[in-house]
């Protein structure tokens, strides 16, 4: 089934609404979304909004809306009105994922920029950085900690032992698990990378204080634990 077909009618409980979406309007919204993901929530908001002034089927009970399998479940929790993309009142720019989306690519710019004369990029930065701290780890332990998939930092660990910044070898406790360290050549470049790193931090954090780093350092981790399988 097509996603206009999926899209096109949306269901809550047992009630089925048809939805006045047209396959041009729908066309347009998913190539708008695959050029910039917070458009999705504005096109949310909008989708949601037609079904303001239905009866909910018990006071406190939460709701479950269908999209042809996928589900989005309301659990008693309210977003403030500002944040909610379900609000009329709704504002993108109070919704944290957006800066933090804008931070992160920004972010992701300047080290590129910073780190390409080098020959590093921000996935060698972070299992550099990594087996720094752990002194060494299997393949499986470096793509949890930097949430990729382990074909993904399989690849990425294969280029970096090939460059000679890190070694491999079987795992003591699990021959079927490789373990990774950091090779001579590489710990020299860590320190490089670290100074350059060092800078844009610094940037990034200019008039900030340190109790609101730390303030911002537990909400990041907390709202990782929260949104985390």
């Amino acid at each position: 089934m097509t996603i206009t077909r999926q899209l096109s009618k949306a269901r809550i409980g047992a009630s089925s609404i048809p939805v006045p979406l047209s396959s041009v309007a729908l066309t347009a919204t998913v190539r708008l979304v695959r050029r910039e993901g917070d458009v999705l929530l504005l096109w949310l908001a909008r989708f949601c909004r037609q079904w303001k002034g239905l009866p909910s089927r018990q006071a406190g009970a939460g709701r479950k809306l269908r999209l042809s399998g996928m589900s989005m479940i309301d659990d008693g929790e309210r977003l403030p009105a500002a944040m909610d993309p379900v609000e009329t009142e709704f504002e993108i720019h109070s919704w944290p994922f957006y800066h933090l989306a804008r931070l992160t690519a920004i972010y992701q710019q300047r080290m590129d920029a910073s780190l390409k004369p080098l020959g590093v990029d921000v996935p060698r930065w972070r299992v550099l950085a990594l087996l720094q701290k752990h002194d060494k780890c299997t393949i499986t332990q470096l793509s949890m900690e930097a949430v990729t998939k382990v074909s993904t930092m399989a690849k990425i660990i294969q280029r970096m032992t090939a460059e000679g910044l890190i070694t491999t070898q079987p795992s003591a406790e699990d021959a079927r698990s490789t373990e990774v360290m950091l090779s001579e050549r590489g710990s020299q470049l860590l320190e490089i990378v670290q100074e350059k790193v060092s800078r844009i931090g610094r940037q990034a954090f200019h008039d900030v204080a340190d109790q609101e780093i730390d303030d911002l350092n537990r909400l990041c981790e907390r709202m990782y634990s929260n949104l985390a399988p």
